[in-house]
């Protein structure tokens, strides 16, 4: 009796027998055509399972690599952004500390050249970065990287300024992109706000950002065809990308599932109709984590599915071709059945016909065969007894397995015995390898091994439904080391190799964590190359990086191999000395350093010297946290640069004062000129036989209202960091132009000039103005400038002498002998008057040396048809040693002191001179 299931009639196996009565029933030939035709349906529904598989499977592979493009490209974008971020909370950090309480106050203590200096050095070092701005509340552009002072630019129509003004937030804001009015390009701005400490809006810092970077930066990575790398808003307004499918400013459509991603802040894939390139794609949306910025990488299915398509109609082919051969092989069947009844002579035929009809099977065969043998992944398929049934030449190349091996059709278990006797997996950091059929079975579907060769296989398993399974090889070799090569530039300068400043700065957290409670000490170089910039200006940016270069290797010669080196700035390095025992460890350092990058550098064919500076802090003296640490070396840094060249400080508490008072100085010196507390004092020169006045140099002096007076050496660096030099030094010429109107009219008067008074570029119509208002000849007016104003910006400066020279002003070379000037100067600069500097004067009445330069020196002068001055005459021995030498004049305080009324009056005679003929006598008698 047939079995029942009960509900719905007969069960399967009375459909099995009441199938196989039909067909005993049947014809011979009808049971031929039934049983061909159902062959060929389970093949064709095989056939289609597989490729079905194998689409869903390449989808999937496509999913994960965009996925992971997008990762690494985010992950890189978001550290660029975060070099400008950092220069952006530096500057916030010094707006904290001028404490502007108005946007005035704002306006009038950002505007100064040393900030200036600041953004446009950082600007020079980042090339994601085209310029650093500070924009005012009221739109008005305060200072800017490119040029100094800022020009006069009204930014009120800018989005981010009317972002700000309607939201008082601590984050970014992204700008839209918009045509820069400094070079024209397209330019997109990260900005930030800043408020007074009463929360009043006061203004803004930005980074415009170089998108033409950016898109270069896509470009390296989008090698494969039809992926497409785009930077957006999270408003869906594109920004840049490649390939440039899309223009700056274009807006996503509403109501893309590309908003939905975003809005959850997590990375997703999608698939979508072309938006930003043509044709369905699949899109990987990954928002950056510190900005409101989303990186899309997608790639076209129609590309990724191109090797699927050829897939297809090489298995169709194949196919095809085996259904003709089937349904040759059954009419060849049926027309033997049929011929079989008529003669035995139609039957031989007939099984010759047959014998044709596999021969063409067996060809088509080796057409599928030779499609397995051509697939760039490797295949290995293991039937449902565990024997391995097919493995592809890929395979077998890939884990090189011996031919004599397959081709008796190991079992799996077999097959794996085989590689660990032969080291297979000894290599694999992982440790992910199978033991037998059963494990692989309930193992992991994707996972990554690494061969002893190297390679880097990416194992991917299909459990075949019935028992057995299908294993695929992919190498992804060249993946993994292009994430190294990404990993890499995440976390080391690309110039030097040495530690990027975000390394260091984890390198130096965990140092802490590893030392918290511990009373191990370790110390913080920071150090700064003096030198640097005339080396890269003169010669470019070329040589300049092979001295960074040059000095990084330096740097790693000269430490243990348990210390690390960073470069942190443009020139600018920390050294971490893991282990110091004790303070002459640190001298023993400093003093190497300081020697090693003192020796001259040859770079190709140019020669040059640097030197360096160097502030250190120790752990835990110092501080116990990486920011107070940093903070207190730098501190040492600037002192010791403040000190001259080739300097070592070590960080005291004291130095905090030092910095704290110079701050105030600087704050008080922007108020000195406009109190009246400035004042000029006049030295007389003089004649170096008759001892007659001929000049008075005009002296910039500062009396502070509570400190008193300031020392010259003090305050005038600082006013040219500043730019107030400029200001002070107009204020100068002026006031002593006025003065020298009630002079005797033989009697000149000199008055320096700062390299910032040139840099203004309209000096010569400036005093041209300040004679003509004051009435003063202008023969009777010298200027006296140093020979540092002379390397910069050459060609300008001498214009400016020669304009200058025609209306009849002269000028004095100042401190000869102290700088790089020499006799090309001489006869390039129309200078009426050589002053030498006092170093080579002083001592020369005893010291022959000292005497043998000085004649050079005056030697030099007489040639060059020169007035020779010299300065710092302090005792009748050296008097009598310039007048032996004809020098002819004399400066100094043998001759004259500095007075603030160098002629008074009387009733008689009017003007008379208050020290003309001064009584010689020792300073101090």
């Amino acid at each position: 009796m047939l079995a029942q299931d009960g509900r719905n009639g007969p069960g399967f196996q009375g459909r099995l027998v009441n199938m196989l009565g039909a067909l005993s029933r049947m014809g011979s030939g009808r049971r031929l055509l039934v049983v061909a035709g159902l062959i060929t349906v389970i093949a064709a529904t095989a056939l289609s399972l597989m490729l079905v598989q194998l689409r869903q499977t390449t989808l999937a592979e496509a999913r994960r690599n965009v996925d992971v493009l997008a990762m690494a490209i985010t992950e890189q974008t978001s550290r660029s952004l975060q070099a400008g971020q950092l220069v952006l909370e530096d500057l916030q950090r010094h707006i904290r500390e001028q404490n502007p309480a108005t946007i005035a106050d704002f306006q009038a203590s950002l505007a100064e050249r040393e900030i200036f200096q600041f953004m446009k050095d950082r600007a020079d070092f980042l090339p994601q970065v085209d310029a650093f701005t500070i924009i005012a509340a009221n739109g008005k552009l305060v200072n800017y990287s490119r040029q100094w002072p800022a020009p006069p630019t009204d930014l009120s129509d800018r989005d981010y300024l009317a972002f700000f003004r309607l939201h008082d937030t601590k984050e970014a804001f992204i700008s839209a992109p918009v045509r820069n009015r400094g070079n024209g390009v397209m330019t997109s701005y990260v900005a930030r706000r800043v408020n007074s400490r009463d929360g009043e809006f006061l203004g803004m810092v930005l980074a415009a950002l170089d998108l033409d970077y950016f898109k270069e930066f896509f470009r390296a990575l989008t090698e494969t065809a039809g992926t497409t790398v785009t930077l957006l808003r999270q408003d869906g307004a594109v920004l840049t990308g490649y390939p440039t499918y899309a223009a700056a400013g274009t807006m996503l459509p509403h109501g893309s599932q590309w908003f939905d991603i975003v809005s959850t802040g997590k990375p997703a894939v999608f698939e979508t109709p072309g938006v930003l390139a043509s044709g369905d794609r699949l899109v990987s949306v990954h928002p950056l984590k510190d900005y409101p910025l989303v990186i899309n990488v997608s790639i076209s299915k129609q590309d990724v599915l191109a090797g699927w398509w050829r897939m297809v109609l090489i298995t169709g082919f194949c196919f095809l071709g085996a259904v003709v051969c089937i349904g040759l092989l059954v009419r060849a069947q049926v027309r033997h059945y049929t011929k079989l009844r008529q003669s035995e002579s139609k039957l031989r035929s007939q099984a010759e016909e047959l014998s044709v009809s596999r021969a063409v099977v067996a060809g088509h065969s080796k057409r599928l065969q030779s499609a397995l043998r051509h697939m760039n992944q490797g295949i290995l398929m293991v039937g449902a007894d565990g024997n391995v049934v097919v493995c592809n030449e890929k395979a077998a190349s890939m884990l090189e397995l011996p031919p004599e091996l397959l081709g008796r059709q190991p079992s799996f278990d077999e097959l794996v015995a085989f590689q660990e006797a032969a080291g297979e997996f000894s290599h694999d950091p992982h440790r992910v390898r199978p033991r037998g059929l059963a494990e692989t079975l309930n193992g992991p579907a994707l996972y990554e091994r690494v061969r002893p060769n190297g390679m880097v296989l990416e194992v991917q398993t299909v459990l075949v439904q019935g028992g057995g399974l299908v294993r695929t090889y992919t190498d992804i070799t060249e993946r993994r080391r292009a994430q190294r090569q990404v990993q890499f530039l995440a976390e080391h300068d690309p110039l030097t190799g040495l530690s990027n400043r975000n390394a260091f700065q984890q390198k130096l957290d965990a140092l802490l964590r590893r030392r918290q409670g511990s009373q191990d000490g370790f110390v913080i170089y920071y150090l700064d190359l003096d030198g640097f910039k005339p080396v890269n200006d003169r010669y470019g940016h070329p040589v300049g990086d092979k001295l960074l270069l040059a000095v990084a290797k330096r740097l790693r010669a000269s430490v243990r191999e348990d210390d690390f080196v960073a470069r942190i700035g443009g020139d600018e390095f920390c050294i971490v000395q893991s282990a110091a025992a004790a303070a002459a460890d640190i001298t023993d350092l400093s003093a190497r350093l300081l020697s090693v990058l003192a020796k001259p550098f040859q770079l190709d064919d140019v020669s040059c010297q640097i030197g360096s500076s160097i502030g250190v802090a120790m752990f835990p003296d110092h501080g116990r946290d990486a920011e107070t640490l940093l903070k207190h070396a730098d501190t040492a840094l600037y002192l010791a640069k403040s000190e001259g060249k080739g300097t070592v400080r070590i960080f005291e508490p004291s130095m905090n004062h030092e910095l704290h008072r110079d701050a105030l100085l600087r704050q008080d010196l922007s108020l000195a000129l406009v109190q009246n507390q400035l004042h000029l004092e006049y030295q007389p020169i003089v004649n170096a036989r008759t001892l007659d006045v001929v000049r008075l140099e005009a002296l910039l002096r500062w009396t502070h209202p509570s400190l008193g007076p300031i020392s010259p050496a003090a305050f005038i660096p600082m006013a040219e960091k500043t730019g107030l030099i400029v200001a002070m030094g107009l204020w100068a010429l002026e006031t002593a132009c006025r003065a020298a109107t009630e002079w005797p009219a033989e009697t000149s008067v000199s008055v320096n000039l700062s390299p910032l008074q040139f840099a203004g570029g309209n000096l010569p119509g400036q005093i041209e103005q300040i004679l003509t208002d004051t009435g003063l000849a202008p023969s009777r007016l010298h200027l006296e400038i140093t020979e540092g104003v002379l390397l910069e910006n050459t060609t300008f400066v001498m214009d400016a002498m020669n304009t200058l020279r025609s209306l009849g002003v002269r000028f004095s070379l100042d401190d000869f002998g102290t700088a790089h000037a020499g006799l090309a100067y001489l006869r390039r600069f129309p200078f009426d008057v050589l002053k030498i500097d006092k170093s080579f004067v002083q001592g020369a009445d005893h010291n022959e040396e000292a005497r043998l330069l000085l004649a050079a020196i005056q030697g030099l002068g007489a040639a060059c048809k020169l007035q020779v001055v010299a300065e710092g005459v302090e005792t009748e021995g050296e008097l009598q040693v310039v007048r032996d030498l004809r020098c002819d004049y004399v400066q100094g305080y043998l001759t004259g002191w500095p007075e603030r009324v160098p002629f008074h009056r009387t009733k008689s005679s009017g003007l008379t001179e208050a020290s003309t003929k001064p009584t010689l006598k020792l300073v101090g008698s």
